[in-house]
């Protein structure tokens, strides 16, 4: 009798010991991940043409604000949306530009992409785009994924921010059927990756074509974005002189696409560029619009907003999860052996 008292005691300490234990251990992973995984920023450099050619210092300044607020913004990408010159033939603008972009080596992962202007549109030539802005130039580092045909005309790269891992294309100025096939590939070959696509030519944005897309941006939407819903949730271009935004609902899933172009504004446009805050606490997605030249936010409704929190209901969600959910899976797995041999030793005793 003296030794089932004693085996039962055993037992009993043993199993409050695994549960206390199993208990902090939920807790303590929820707090690092709540210190660590709080918020992560992207910043959106639309159209720099106009920088590039006659107002260099603003470009520079939009980088070098970038690089001096990386640690307290957490800003884990920057994404450039084509057109960085004005004249795909002067080179001076392409110094201006790789000197100014130039500013993020080594200090933050970027991607670029050709606009309209960024070549000579008729015969397709992006030779200095290539030259400045080429596949060598990334293709070393560990956050670049690749590039269509190994020409950076059309690329993507990876991040990860939160919870969650993610793929961003850079995509040009009007894509052929043939980059989009293989943009399509790419984004099979990473199914929990939850995907971004910039370009240059995407939502409409004039006035008489307001929360409209391009004929361009249909022809991606149809091709690309449309099929891959599930994970293509962001899609941010510029080119057209305005700021809009379309959120579509397809099987389910919210797409937001996303314009900003300031080029019209004085000083080619007055270094104004795009915050996107991602907030794993309040599971929502931010916008902010903010001049590192002026030093100021633009807070009107086009500028300032807050993205459906629907866009997190995904088939990503299980896997943010997943840390709670197996602790609490082995806990209840330990009570049931716990019970069972609980359950023995008081027949034992009987």
């Amino acid at each position: 009798m003296k030794n089932n008292v004693t085996a039962r005691f055993l037992v009993l300490h043993l199993g409050s010991i695994v549960i206390i234990t199993s208990i902090f251990f939920i807790a303590d992973a929820q707090s690092n991940a709540i210190e660590s995984k709080e918020y992560f920023s992207i910043v959106v450099i639309p159209d720099t043409q106009y920088y590039s050619a006659n107002h260099s210092w603003i470009f520079e300044n939009q980088t070098k604000w970038i690089i001096e607020n990386i640690e307290s913004m957490n800003i884990v990408f920057v994404t450039h949306l084509g057109d960085l010159v004005d004249h795909p033939l002067r080179l001076e603008e392409w110094d201006n530009a790789n000197k100014s972009m130039s500013k993020l080596d080594d200090n933050v992962p970027f991607g670029v992409l050709p606009g309209n202007h960024d070549g000579v549109e008729n015969i397709n030539d992006l030779a200095n785009y290539n030259t400045y802005f080429g596949f060598d130039r990334f293709s070393n580092e560990s956050w670049y994924g690749g590039a269509y045909q190994n020409i950076n005309s059309n690329n993507y790269q990876f991040f990860s921010g939160g919870e969650d891992d993610f793929l961003i294309f850079h995509i040009q100025y009007n894509p052929s059927d043939d980059v989009l096939s293989w943009a399509s590939e790419v984004i099979d070959k990473y199914p929990r990756r939850r995907v971004i696509v910039s370009t240059h030519d995407f939502v409409h944005g004039y006035n008489y074509y307001s929360n409209s897309r391009s004929k361009i941006g249909d022809f991606m939407w149809d091709k690309l974005v449309k099929p891959h819903a599930d994970q293509i949730f962001l899609v941010l271009s510029g080119h057209y002189e305005n700021e809009d935004r379309i959120t579509s609902l397809e099987d389910g899933y919210f797409v937001h696409q996303l314009l900003s172009d300031y080029q019209s504004r004085p000083e080619g446009g007055n270094g104004w560029l795009r915050i996107i805050k991602f907030s794993t606490i309040d599971d929502e997605i931010s916008i902010k619009t903010y001049s590192p030249y002026l030093n100021q936010y633009e807070t009107d409704s086009n500028s300032q907003f807050i993205l459906d929190e629907k866009i997190t209901e995904s088939k990503f969600m299980l896997l943010s999860i997943l840390p709670v959910i197996i602790p609490l899976v082995v806990i209840l797995i330990v009570g049931y052996f716990f019970l069972r041999i609980i359950r023995k030793i008081k027949k034992a005793s009987v």
